[in-house]
């Protein structure tokens, strides 16, 4: 998984780690700690594909505060411990719930309430099978967006409230990933617009809260959004299809309704394992208290407009089953770009368990008891026929279940319930015994789901990434020890992990769901490319070509196979020759015909050299001395000057000093990067100093100071702390 394999790279010393996430008031003095003991903020990932940024990328989560945090754990041997990623699933589901609570107290909702609403959305429904720490991240923070927005419309100090939901949706943007974050910015521009026009009346308060809100989220977001845009631009990216898709490309809404819910997953939100892509399971009990919430309390606004929100997005998850789906993808920017309907299921379980707390209050108060003897034969019944048709299913079936267990859990809590239930209805058991039966009820049930996607240790079938990380030490070892700083590659499919990231390797491989589109329209993994890049070395269990040579073999039938003609990772060009269009260029390129180092291709037009009385003088000799993140320094000796080339991929925010004085980075074999010398020694320095990462931060500060500086007039100026909905009763009103 991408994001693992930045957590690996980050975290591999700590002068790398710290630098990924960046944001938020604290986040921000720690990244200025950072920078001062380190002395490098990681923005460049060398290590994959001849280097791409790692901003740009989105699924890095580089800025997001939560990501520095864990990289300032200290290491193992230079790498994060396992014990401590636990940990770090378990506080993101701490914060999940806690997030969640404060939802529900702020809909005045019992402690007790809200901490069974913060179950249901920590260990339920998205967050309770997400097992990528990115799509976790994008769903935890919808809880305060959704508070935020109520406590704009019905609490004393609207624009405060604003500012810090806000605040929550770009830390959200922030996270490492895009589609959660869509959905909910549609999700919170829905409710602003019915708060703005509720019972037909305008209201300018509300309008300029909601312009707070968006103010803040956008400028909070912008050291994610910026450097996305600008890589996006340069960049193709994976979608589902054969082929990747550019930015101006739309992800076809075919590639949408792949990953859409299908209809009859809705099952799923009473059974265990029935989903597609991202699970919406709450259980019997979740379920009923989410019944029973909506029956107590529908006359508040902030029900109604939960109950809106968990039905639509349960509706726009199952992609072109309804038209909802579509309607947003043909009208609202971006929409396109979230590729997986099913991710809206994070709306509904936050929906979902803020209603159960109210439900659950509603029981407790004996509301709605005429009701409860009909709810608990319904739940012997249904508890009744999953039993007999687990029966049939197993007979059937020789004697062996074709599923697994977990289906009869489900019945049993189903029955349990029932018999929960009668017994409340009946006074049989006080309050306190209740509500602790019903909790442990609940969590019995959803623990059969949400433990499911994480495996033990010693299960010898647990995945490749938590089996292997140490099992190819030897490979990178051998991979780091090229002359020249020269690439390896490896058989991704029997290897499985990211060895160039996890070990700071130079590898011409990796895990990403994008490459920049100069390498693409290369040809990135044929063989031209890779002799261009300076890979050296093939590592599988069976050649990548014909006639190559053993040159090291490792345990578990490994080999390192030599690859020739490579080209060394620094040389220097003595001509130019231009080609018209990239299919000219690709033309010779493919053949070989431009393997001569003494000339640098390019496409379009080409810089001019210092001439040469003795054309046949040697071009000179160029050596890497520093290789870093950001930066590269190059010791460069030519006797009449040239174009010094680094196969590295050129990106927009590289810049080049030639003995301290900036010079033109120009693209030889239209990807790769260099720099016009004259005669004689001279050292360059190559760094990545992106424009739109220092604008995005700078505005990422703007906005954490524009939601402080309004969070301090609403305090000091008395007609501002006035409440937003002049006309909301004292019931209506959220409490501070």
């Amino acid at each position: 998984m991408m994001h693992h394999r930045l957590l690996q790279l980050l975290a591999r010393n700590r002068r790398l780690h710290i630098a990924p996430r960046m944001r938020g008031a604290a986040v921000v003095v720690l990244a200025l700690l950072i920078v001062g003991v380190s002395g490098q903020l990681p923005l460049w990932d060398p290590y994959v594909w001849g280097g791409q940024p790692l901003h740009g990328q989105v699924q890095p989560g580089a800025a997001y505060p939560l990501n520095w945090l864990l990289f300032s754990i200290p290491q193992r041997d230079g790498f994060l411990r396992y014990g401590v990623l636990d940990w770090y699933f378990v506080v993101l589901h701490i914060l999940a719930a806690s997030f969640a609570y404060l939802l529900a107290r702020g809909l005045g909702a019992s402690r007790m309430a809200s901490i069974l609403g913060g179950l249901i959305f920590s260990l339920g429904g998205y967050l309770g099978r997400a097992d990528w720490p990115q799509m976790m991240n994008s769903a935890l923070w919808t809880p305060l967006v959704l508070l935020s927005v109520f406590r704009a419309g019905f609490g004393s100090r609207p624009f405060t409230a604003a500012a810090l939901g806000g605040l929550a949706l770009g830390l959200a943007f922030l996270s490492g990933h895009h589609q959660v974050p869509i959905f909910l910015s549609i999700a919170a521009g829905l409710l602003w617009l019915a708060l703005l026009l509720r019972e037909g009346i305008f209201r300018p308060r509300i309008a300029l809260a909601a312009g707070v809100f968006f103010a803040v989220a956008g400028l909070i977001a912008a050291v994610q959004i910026l450097p996305s845009i600008e890589y996006g631009r340069e960049a193709v990216r994976w979608i589902g299809l054969d082929q990747p898709a550019s930015w101006q490309d739309p992800v076809p809404y075919q590639v949408h309704e792949s990953f859409a819910s299908h209809p009859h997953r809705l099952l799923g939100l009473v059974l265990p394992d029935i989903f597609d892509h991202y699970d919406h399971f709450v259980g019997f009990v979740g379920m009923l208290l989410v019944v029973l919430g909506v029956a107590a309390s529908v006359q508040r606004w902030e029900t109604r407009a939960l109950l809106a929100l968990g039905v639509l997005a349960l509706l726009i998850a199952m992609g072109g089953f309804t038209p909802f789906h579509g309607i947003l993808y043909a009208l609202v920017p971006m929409v396109e770009k979230a590729r997986n309907p099913a991710a809206v299921s994070a709306l509904f379980s936050v929906a979902a368990a803020a209603l159960a707390a109210l439900g659950f209050d509603a029981i407790r108060r004996r509301e709605l008891f005429a009701h409860w003897g009909t709810a608990a034969k319904v739940l012997v019944a249904i508890g009744a026929a999953l039993f007999l048709l687990g029966f049939w299913l197993y007979k059937s079936s020789s004697g062996t279940f074709p599923t697994d267990d977990r289906f009869h859990i489900a019945a049993l809590c189903c029955l349990l319930l029932a018999g929960l239930l009668a017994a409340w209805q009946r006074n049989l058991v006080s309050a306190r015994w209740f509500s602790a039966a019903l909790l442990v009820l609940l969590l019995v049930e959803l623990s059969v789901s949400a433990l499911l996607p994480f495996p033990s240790k010693y299960d010898a079938k647990r995945p490749g990434a938590y089996r292997k990380r140490f099992d190819f030490v030897e490979i990178a070892d051998f991979v780091r020890q090229l002359p020249g700083f020269q690439r390896g590659q490896v058989d991704s499919n029997a290897i499985g992990i990211a060895l160039g990231d996890l070990h700071q390797i130079p590898m011409f491989e990796g895990y990403t769901a994008s490459v920049p589109t100069a390498i693409w329209d290369l040809g990135m993994s044929q063989r031209r490319v890779l002799e261009l890049y300076g890979v050296r070395v093939w590592v599988g269990r069976q050649p990548l070509y014909d006639g190559q040579q053993v040159v090291r073999e490792f345990p578990d039938g490994f080999k390192a196979w030599e690859l020739e003609g490579v080209f060394p990772r620094a040389w220097i060009a003595r001509q130019t020759v231009s080609f018209p269009s990239m299919a000219s260029f690709r033309s010779q390129f493919d053949t070989g015909a431009l393997a001569d180092l003494r000339i640098a291709p390019f496409v379009g037009d080409a810089p001019d050299l210092p001439s040469c009385a003795d054309a046949d003088a040697p071009g000179g000799s160029v050596t890497i001395q520093d290789y870093r993140m950001n930066s590269v320094r190059l010791q460069a000796s030519t006797p009449c000057g040239g174009l010094v080339i680094l196969s590295d991929n050129a990106f927009p925010g590289w810049r080049a000093f030639v003995d301290g004085k900036e010079a033109a980075i120009h693209q030889p074999y239209s990807s790769l990067r260099g720099v016009v010398v004259q005669p004689g020694e001279h050292r360059i320095e190559m760094q990545y100093q992106p424009t739109s990462v220092w604008l995005g931060g700078l505005l990422s500060i703007l906005g954490l100071l524009l939601a402080a500086t309004v969070s301090i007039l609403e305090r000091r100026l008395p007609w501002l702390a006035e409440s937003a909905m002049l006309d909301a009763s004292p019931a209506e009103t959220l409490g501070d």
